[in-house]
This record gives C-alpha cells, sequence and structure tokens, in this order.
C-alpha cells in the first residue's frame, strides 16, 4: 500500500505542522483489509442472505451489503480517483448507506476519518484541516455544514452526500454514481499496520487529539468486543451509538457484523426510536448512554411492558446506581457498565453496575495522579490505557500526545483499588478546580437524584470571575409541578458534603432547568449549559 498521505506533513488547525508518521510500531505483521475480512467472513460462514442492517425504511442482508459498498469503491476510486492512504471524512448519521460508505472506503485502501453528525461547521473544520482529507462522504441532511467547511478549508475538494433522494431539489449524487457500478471489487491487500480509520477525541481544555487506527486495531478491538459481549448469529442488536463514532462504529456495527448478527441503526437516537427498535426487532442486545435508558423506562412504563432482553450496555457516560437498580429491573437483566476511549478505539473497560470496571482481555488499565505518577491506588486521577489496539494519538497543534510506557491518557477521571480493576467517577475537566482539587462528582451526582424530584441533572467544577473554586449543579426536577423546597433541599444536601470536604470554601451555584442540554443519544451537551 501507497504511505504518501503518512508521510506528507499537514497544515493544523492552529497553524502547526502536523504529520501521522508511518514508522509508528504496527499492531499486526502480513496483510489485511478488515472491512473485506469481516463480509468475507459473513459470507463464507453461510450468512449472504440473512439480515444484517435494519432501519425504519429498510432491511439490507450481508450480501447487499457487500455488494453496495463493491460499487461505492468503485465510484471513489474510478470517478475521484481515490488512492490508497488517501484521507475521506464520513459525516453521517447513522444508516446502512454510512456504514457501506466506511466498508467502501477501506476496502479501497482510503483512510476513514469519521466525524459524529452532532459536530459543527467550526469543529468539522478543524477535522478536516488536521486530518488532510481530499473528500467527503456525508448524508444529505448535512450537506450545508460541509460546503461551509470546504469555504474554510480549500483542500477538501470533493463533497458527495447521500440519503437524499432522487429528485431536483434534494438529489443524491452517490445512489446516482453507483447505480452502474460493478457489484464486486478486489480489495486492496493493504498491510496489517496501515491506517485505516482516524477519530477524533475532544473534552480537555487542550487542543483535540486525533487517534488514527489500523487493520489490525480494528481486528482486534472488534474481536475483543464481540467476546466481551459474547455476540452470535442470532443476535439482534439496537442502540443509539453513533456508527462515526469509534465505539459506535466498532461495538454497534463491526462487532455485531463480525458474528453473523443483524443491527438496527437509528438515523434519531431517541427512547421513542428505541423502543420501537427494540420491540418489532425483538432485540437481544442493546447500548445506549444511562440517560436514554432512564428515558426508556419511562416511556415504557407509559406503552406497557418492555421485551427482555439477553444483554443491556451502559456506555458514553458514568452511570448512576440509581439508573442501574430502576433499568435492571424493567429489562430484565441488570445493566452492564462499560467505558470507552477513541485512543483505543472502542470499548476498553466493563464490569457490573456499581461493582469494578476491568479491562477487557488484551487490555490494561491505570490511574495516574494529576502530576503524572502511574499506578495510583485509591487516589482519584486520569484514566490510561493500553493494550492490543490504539496508541497513535496527536493533538491538533502538531504535537504527539503525551504517553508514558505507551499508555495513552484519557479524559476520564477513575479511582483504581490496585488489583487493575477502576472505577470511573466523571470527567476530569468537570471534576477539576481551579486549585488542583478534585471534586467527588459520582457521589454529588448520586444523592441529586436519589432525591425524587430530581429528573437529571449534572455537576461541573469552575473558576469564578475573582478565581474562586465554585461547583455548579444542574438539575431538572421530575414532574410537571415540581416541589417548591426542592431548592432548598438540594442547596442543603450538596452543601453539607461541600462543608467536609477540605481547602478554600467552594461557592455552590445551583441551576434548576426544565431540561438539561443533551444530544439525541443522550450525551451532556456541556456547551450549552448557562454560563457560570
Amino acid at each position: 500500500m501507497s504511505t504518501r498521505a503518512l508521510d506528507e506533513d499537514r497544515t493544523s488547525a492552529s497553524g502547526a505542522v502536523i504529520a501521522f508518521p508511518a514508522d509508528v510500531p504496527a499492531h499486526g505483521d502480513g496483510t489485511l483489509n478488515i472491512a473485506d475480512r469481516i463480509l468475507r467472513d459473513a459470507m463464507d460462514a453461510g450468512y449472504a442472505d440473512r439480515a444484517c442492517l435494519i432501519d425504519q425504511a429498510s432491511q439490507w442482508t450481508y450480501r447487499a451489503l457487500d455488494e453496495r459498498s463493491n460499487r461505492i469503491a468503485h465510484v471513489l476510486t474510478y470517478d475521484f480517483t481515490i488512492e490508497p492512504g488517501d484521507r475521506i471524512i464520513l459525516h453521517a448519521a447513522s444508516s446502512p448507506m454510512a456504514v457501506a460508505c466506511w466498508l467502501a472506503v477501506v476496502k479501497v485502501g482510503a483512510v476513514a476519518v469519521i466525524a459524529a453528525p452532532l459536530l459543527r461547521a467550526r469543529e468539522l473544520a478543524r477535522v478536516a484541516k488536521v486530518s488532510g482529507a481530499r473528500m467527503c462522504l456525508c448524508d444529505a441532511k448535512l450537506s450545508r455544514t460541509v460546503e461551509e467547511v470546504r469555504q474554510r478549508v480549500p483542500q477538501l475538494a470533493d463533497i458527495i452526500t447521500f440519503n437524499g433522494g432522487f429528485n431536483d431539489t434534494d438529489p443524491d449524487p452517490l445512489e446516482a454514481r453507483k447505480a452502474g457500478k460493478p457489484k464486486s471489487f478486489d480489495a486492496s491487500a493493504t498491510a496489517a499496520g496501515d491506517p485505516c480509520v482516524i477519530a477524533f477525541a475532544t473534552g480537555d481544555a487542550g487542543p483535540a487529539r486525533a487517534a488514527w487506527h489500523s487493520h489490525a486495531d480494528m481486528a482486534a478491538i472488534v474481536d475483543a468486543t464481540a467476546a466481551f459481549l459474547d455476540l452470535g448469529p442470532d443476535d439482534r442488536v439496537c442502540g443509539t451509538l453513533a456508527a462515526c463514532t469509534t465505539v459506535g462504529l466498532t461495538a454497534m456495527v463491526l462487532a455485531p457484523l463480525s458474528r453473523g448478527a443483524s443491527v438496527h441503526l437509528a438515523a434519531e437516537p431517541t427512547a421513542v426510536t428505541l423502543r420501537r427498535a427494540m420491540a418489532q426487532d425483538r432485540a437481544t442486545l442493546c447500548m445506549t448512554t444511562p440517560t436514554l435508558y432512564r428515558q426508556l423506562i419511562a416511556a415504557g412504563s407509559r406503552a406497557g411492558a418492555l421485551p427482555p432482553l439477553r444483554k443491556a450496555i451502559s456506555t458514553g457516560e458514568r452511570l448512576p446506581p440509581t439508573t442501574a437498580g430502576l433499568c435492571g429491573a424493567a429489562l430484565g437483566t441488570p445493566l452492564t457498565d462499560a467505558v470507552e476511549a477513541t485512543e483505543v478505539g472502542g470499548i476498553i473497560l466493563a464490569g457490573e453496575a456499581g461493582g469494578p470496571l476491568r479491562p477487557l482481555p488484551g487490555y490494561q488499565a491505570s490511574v495516574f495522579t494529576l502530576d503524572g505518577t502511574p499506578n495510583a491506588i485509591d487516589i482519584p486521577g486520569r484514566l490510561h490505557v493500553r493494550g492490543l489496539s490504539g496508541g497513535r494519538v496527536w493533538q491538533d497543534d502538531g504535537r504527539p500526545a503525551a504517553t508514558r510506557q505507551d499508555w495513552c491518557a484519557t479524559g476520564d477521571l477513575c479511582v483504581s483499588d490496585g488489583s487493575g480493576a477502576v472505577r470511573l467517577l466523571g470527567r476530569l475537566d468537570d471534576a477539576l478546580l481551579p486549585d488542583g482539587r478534585i471534586l467527588p462528582l459520582d457521589t454529588l451526582e448520586d444523592t441529586l437524584l436519589s432525591h425524587r424530584g430530581v429528573a437529571d441533572c449534572a455537576v461541573l467544577a469552575s473558576c469564578g470571575p475573582d478565581g474562586e473554586a465554585a461547583l455548579h449543579a444542574f438539575v431538572a426536577a421530575a414532574g410537571d409541578l415540581p416541589d417548591p423546597r426542592l431548592e432548598d433541599r438540594l442547596k442543603g444536601a450538596i452543601a453539607g458534603m461541600l462543608d467536609g470536604f477540605g481547602g478554600a470554601p467552594i461557592a455552590l451555584r445551583l441551576h434548576l432547568m426544565e431540561r438539561l442540554p443533551r444530544s439525541e443519544g443522550g450525551k451532556l451537551q456541556r456547551e450549552k449549559l448557562p454560563a457560570a
């Protein structure tokens, strides 16, 4: 495979030069094209005519997915002269066509730069600049954002939309282009260590981090995830994890496909659509966020019993004990808490709700103190991970992300018991006070959620205008007529906890809201919270 795109220097959003070097030790030898391997294995196992991808409008078999991704691969190579190593942004909500596009990009030997549909133009422009992408495959509903990005990033020469329909006002160039292309395609014989995915991790105060994963990396995390989920051909998977994120791609799409299972993809990931998918497909496994599980149970209590699941995975944010208890009883199976890391490519830690989280086989976790001391025990610190995949991470200012002994730093705040297991406390940048103290986010949020009058909450640390340490508690009250005494009760509960927290006084700011700003998938949108 040509590595010219890896050897070229790239100009970052900040103007610094960034490169994704080809001499980083590869995780795997020989040749491997992960997209071709997953589909070939499914066809060889006799799954060609079984359902693999389902949405509200269609049902694709493994054969149809293979043929349609092959046609798209011909579009990329012959209509746009895409070569191995070229970078292509995939910006879309979850859909069968989005998955077919990812498979096609990887089949031709190019690198898929996955970009979640919620990214704004400014954020997507940074992704385009840092990755050096020359093309974007995007859902037609997102094309205006991508066109705005092209005005800022001239190197993004081509934009191809899909899922738009055949009409004058909303053309669908990719569907039109692939219609006459051959249904077979010889996948590029990529090296196992060649990159196939670039993904961006955000959340810290510093620059965004860009992680790239090789074909061997993806094979390792997909196999580890499929084993952890105990997936088989009779499984029917549903959830709200976006296919254009690493955890959504590996856990919600590739792992099930690698075992012959079927996947229901939700373009609009809400509790209503999730419940409908569970009922229609008789789902055996669900993956979504704690917030969506709470909403799912609330919707179920109004619409009748939920179908029982074999396994229910909670990821994306910390799982509160109250949510775990409520949902486990309603779903017929205990929630499994899982932590994902873009730096590794998917789920890295898992365990029973409320218990210790342990790394998947082939991976390790360590908690580093804020001054960088590894293997901290019973001290809150930053989670670091390493293992069979991941480890190639760059910041968008052109510098490799700091690593110690191949450990990749994540944005998660954890505490370790010394046995290799950890407990997730929240996000580090949410908990860190200006004087270096770390708020007990898990205890504070669990205390708020334990009140019957609280439907949702989030706790964040901040620095006040005079440099004072402050705690902001954002609370959505339950019911149409909240208890007028709720605010005083919550302030009293939190103030009592802060009194026992050593150091300088911490100012308390309680914000009662109709609802917290969350994405359709249930993740907190911190940038939309009221200004501190």
